[in-house]
């Protein structure tokens, strides 16, 4: 046996509860991370989006005032100035730029030019066009535009007595708008110059102190926002495009730089990892610690059970705990089912003991004669083989009781085997302890008789045979009962089955005779044996090729009119010609297929009714029916099946059961015969006077037709008791109210004496042989034409 490392179940526990403990916590992790990223995403998003409404809050704010400081400016002008008006805005520009922190003033003509002569260039958006736009509109407006810097850019219109409308143009460095926002240093705040959400073309940074301030091109903006957090893999920026209100192309770019941010979360988070699994290792430690009783007491339960393998009951018990505890758990449940199961195994294996050499008994002893059986009578005789002793004198014996199913039919099975057990006494007394004698199967015997030459072996079989034929009472009833035997050699060059069935076959060979006799085993019994295997194939073949034939002999009446037919079967051999019912039916009767041919008998013969059914209503056809099929559960619903599959009327069906179906079981028959009869069918009963049955019973039956068996008929009128014996059958029948049918007919003396005695019905070969059933009907046409007539072949 390939030895196995114990892998506790404690440590598979403990094992899978970790996983699973582990699993949880770094899905619950994962999950509150993901979780935390969504809020911190939605905060920076709404912090971004609060920051961007506050700058163009800031520049609209910063708008107003510029405006109005400009408008205050224009509004105190003389109206007749003695210096030009250029002269005057330098004047008031220390004023004005600390008053309005603008970064350059400018005076423009309606055609967009330029007062005031410096070197500061605007850019190209602040144009004529801008200019003239202002004018027509007469009202202030700021324009943002950025160019190597990002200003504001206020223009307001203004007027003075004697000249034209001018253009006031103050520039407001955007740098100086965002000035509050450097307290944060973490927020960068850029313009992007952008068609859309992706497409970038030109950014420009407000914080001089920005990491994003030296940046020359959009590709190096974007590389740097995807930058990663060093370890991680996660965005260091986080930043929102959002547009900035009275402009198209121009957006805010806020970034917040999140990496101390993200370092405190992840710093927490390797807090709550750290937290989690010492509390994993402290949990699965209590669970061990609690476990380790549990898993002492599962131990000692094993050690239990392996005591229970090897059938060491008492130290199991001993293993087990034997005292009461105030409350108990699924463990001591257990034990105490041991210790059930201790008991219950201990009593089943003394039961098994004790059943394994009963077992052991019937396996070689017969239970009813206590007699070896089958199995150790050819075990003897193998023994005998190898041993080789007195061969020559020894001799295998078979016996067989005569006639026995017709007594076990009759009297019952009990008494049949009460028959049984006394033949045995008998065969034991005959042979004392000398021979070694067996039952071989129901009614068959066997005899091992050693060291015996032919004269004494003769006797031995004399006083065998005479002591089986003495009188016996079984049930207050004396029976005569006689035995056919076989026997045969021992030989060393044949096997011990072989030298049985020898035996066998001599003994069916004597029963074939008539029995009451014994026959020596020849080498031409073999060949008997081996056409009976033969026929067996070919009856086989015959129920698949359909090759049985219905064929019908008469019964007449008393003037020898055609009353009806019995049905009967021959075999339309292909090589053998047609087969009497003698020659195949006890074989099938073996083989088990007495059912299967009763079946076809009964087809056949609704069949052949359905035919005549318009033109001979009258006639009746009798179909024999055998016991064990009339018995079984499965005829009476074939039997409906079949007449509503032809038609026909019930009336002119019936049925012959024998008298040994009505003594087996009384009480079936009479079931049976009743549920046969509500269908319409007629019963008679067959070959009567043969068996054991009695009129008395007969008189309870509800049957209709009595039929005298052969044996009665045949003497006659040579024979009186035969005549006596069936004229009171006659006469009592009569009077019960049976109608009576004799069978064997065969000369005009024996149909006088039924006439004489006022028979019913006839049948025999007087009045025909059996006929093919199509040419049944050539014969009743006959009879309807010219009356009744002798059928012949």
């Amino acid at each position: 046996m390939t030895k196995t490392r114990l892998f506790s179940l404690a440590i598979k526990a403990q094992f899978m509860l970790g996983t699973l403990v582990v699993l949880s916590l770094f899905v619950l992790l994962y999950f509150h991370w993901q979780e935390q990223n969504k809020l911190v995403e939605a905060e920076l998003t709404q912090s971004k989006l609060n920051l961007a409404q506050q700058l163009n809050r800031t520049l609209d704010q910063g708008f107003r005032a510029r405006v109005h400081i400009l408008q205050e400016w224009a509004q105190h002008l003389p109206a007749e100035p003695q210096s030009p008006i250029t002269n005057r805005l330098m004047h008031d520009w220390s004023l004005l730029h600390a008053a309005g922190q603008f970064s350059n003033l400018q005076i423009f003509e309606r055609t967009g030019q330029a007062l005031l002569s410096h070197d500061t260039r605007w850019p190209a958006i602040v144009d004529a066009e801008w200019i003239n736009t202002l004018y027509r509109s007469d009202s202030a407006d700021a324009l943002l535009a950025c160019d190597r810097r990002c200003a504001q850019y206020v223009g307001v219109p203004f007027r003075i007595s004697g000249h034209p409308t001018r253009m006031l143009v103050g520039e407001v460095p955007l740098a100086n708008l965002v000035t509050h926002f450097s307290e944060h240093p973490n927020i960068h705040v850029l313009l992007v110059q952008a068609d859309g959400q992706d497409n970038w073309k030109q950014s420009w940074s407000l914080n001089p102190n920005s990491d994003f301030y030296n940046i020359q091109n959009i590709a190096e903006l974007r590389s740097l926002l995807k930058q990663p957090l060093i370890d991680w893999d996660l965005n260091r920026y986080h930043y929102k495009l959002l547009p900035i209100a009275g402009t198209r192309n121009l957006n805010w770019l806020i970034i917040s730089d999140e990496a101390a941010p993200l370092n405190q979360r992840i710093e927490l988070l390797k807090l709550q990892a750290i937290i989690a699994v010492c509390a994993l290792i402290a949990l699965l430690c209590l669970n061990w610690l609690i476990s380790r009783q549990q898993i002492y007491r599962l131990r000692r339960h094993t050690g239990t059970l392996h005591l229970l393998a090897e059938q060491q009951y008492e130290p199991a018990r001993q293993r087990l705990p034997t005292k009461a505890k105030r409350t108990v758990d699924e463990l001591d449940l257990l034990g105490e089912v041991t210790t059930e199961l201790t008991f219950q195994l201990e009593a089943a294996a003394r039961s098994a003991d004790h059943r394994n050499r009963e077992m052991e008994r019937l396996a070689l002893y017969d239970p009813l004669t206590n007699l070896p059986n089958r199995n150790l009578f050819i075990y003897e005789i193998e023994q005998l083989l190898e041993s080789g002793a007195d061969l020559d004198r020894s001799t295998i014996l078979v016996i067989d009781v005569d006639k026995f199913q017709r007594i076990n039919d009759s009297l019952g099975h009990q008494s049949g085997d009460m028959l049984l057990a006394k033949v045995a006494e008998r065969i034991r007394s005959a042979v004392g302890g000398k021979d070694f004698c067996a039952r071989l199967s129901g009614n068959v015997f066997g005899v091992l008789i050693t060291s015996l030459n032919p004269a004494d072996l003769k006797i031995r079989l004399n006083k065998i045979n005479e002591m089986i034929r003495q009188p016996m009472i079984i049930k207050q009833q004396k029976l005569m009962i006689t035995a056919s035997m076989g026997l045969t050699r021992l030989e060393h060059s044949t096997a011990a089955v072989e030298l049985l069935r020898n035996a066998e076959i001599a003994m069916y060979r004597a029963k074939q005779k008539g029995g009451n006799s014994y026959l020596e085993f020849t080498p031409e019994f073999k060949s008997i044996s081996r056409s009976k295997v033969s026929l067996e194939a070919e009856i086989h073949r015959a129920l698949e090729q359909k090759e049985f034939r219905l064929y019908l002999q008469s019964k007449v009446d008393m003037t020898s009119k055609i009353r009806g037919f019995e049905a009967l079967c021959r075999w339309d051999h292909p090589d053998r010609g047609v087969l009497n019912p003698a020659e195949f039916v006890p074989m099938m009767a073996d083989l088990g297929l007495q059912t299967q041919l009763d079946n076809w008998m009964l087809e056949a013969s609704c069949r052949q009714l359905k035919t005549w059914q318009n033109l001979y209503p009258d006639v009746k056809v009798s179909v024999n029916i055998a016991s064990d099929h009339f018995s079984s559960a499965h005829f009476l619903p074939f039997l409906q099946q079949t007449i509503n599959r032809y038609g026909i009327r019930s009336g002119q069906l019936e049925l012959e059961i024998t008298e040994t179906l009505l003594m087996d079981n009384i009480t079936l028959a009479l079931r049976t015969i009743e549920k046969v009869k509500s269908l319409g069918v007629s019963i008679a009963i067959d070959d009567f006077g043969t068996g054991y049955s009695s009129l008395s019973y007969l008189k309870n039956l509800p049957v209709d037709t009595l039929k005298i068996d052969r044996e009665f008929i045949k003497d006659i009128p040579y024979d009186e008791s035969d005549m006596h014996i069936s004229a009171v059958i006659i006469f009592l029948a009569r009077q019960l109210g049976f109608q009576v049918v004799a069978e064997g007919v065969e000369t005009q003396e024996q149909l006088a004496f039924l006439q004489a005695n006022h028979c019913d019905l006839a049948q025999g070969y007087l009045f025909s042989k059996p006929i093919p059933a199509h040419k049944a009907m050539i014969v009743l046409e006959s009879q309807q034409g010219a009356g009744a007539v002798h059928i012949t072949n």
